[in-house]
C-alpha cells in the first residue's frame, strides 16, 4: 500500500484505508464494509485480496449504486462490475508457472530454474459500468484495453 499512497499524495491527493473485516465472509459483509465508506471518498481502490476476490461483488454493487467508480487489482473484479482494473494477467502466469513446474518434475533441478517474471498487466474497462455512474472514459483509454466489457 506504501507505493499507493505515495502515488495518490503525488496527485494532491488523500487516501483514506478501508480494511476488510476479518469476519468478512460474504459478498453482504463486503457491502456491509463498503457502506461505510459512503459520503467519504471519491473512488474505490482495491488490492488483490482473497476476500476482494470471492465477495468483491457486495462491495461493486454498493459503490456502483452510490455512483462510487472502483478501481481494481484483479481484472476479475471487473467482470462483475468494478469500472476498470490494471491487473496481473493471471493465464499467462499460471501458463510460465506450469512451465517452471514441468522442469521441476522431469528432474532438473529447482534452483537452476529461471526465475520468470510477467511485466504485462492487463487493462480491463466496464463500459456499462461507466454509463451506469455517469462517467465518461476517454478514448484514449478505451483503445489501450486489453479487454472492453460493453
Amino acid at each position: 500500500m506504501a507505493h499507493w499512497k505515495e502515488a495518490i499524495a503525488g496527485l494532491g491527493l488523500q487516501s483514506i484505508e478501508f480494511p476488510i473485516p476479518e469476519y468478512a465472509n460474504s459478498a453482504d459483509t463486503l457491502a456491509d464494509a463498503t457502506r461505510a465508506m459512503i459520503g467519504k471518498v471519491d473512488v474505490i481502490v482495491t488490492t488483490a485480496d482473497a476476500k476482494v476476490s470471492a465477495y468483491g461483488e457486495g462491495m461493486v454493487a454498493v459503490a456502483n449504486t452510490n455512483k462510487i467508480p472502483t478501481y481494481a487489482s484483479l481484472n476479475s473484479l471487473v467482470r462483475k462490475g468494478a469500472l476498470m482494473s490494471l491487473g496481473f494477467d493471471f493465464p499467462k502466469g499460471a501458463a510460465a508457472t506450469a512451465s517452471q513446474a514441468m522442469e521441476i518434475f522431469k528432474g532438473k533441478n529447482p534452483g537452476k530454474v529461471p526465475v520468470v517474471t510477467i511485466p504485462e498487466y492487463k487493462l480491463v474497462v466496464n463500459l456499462n459500468t461507466a454509463k451506469a455512474i455517469d462517467l465518461i472514459i476517454p478514448d484514449s483509454v478505451i483503445k489501450t484495453a486489453a479487454e472492453i466489457i460493453k
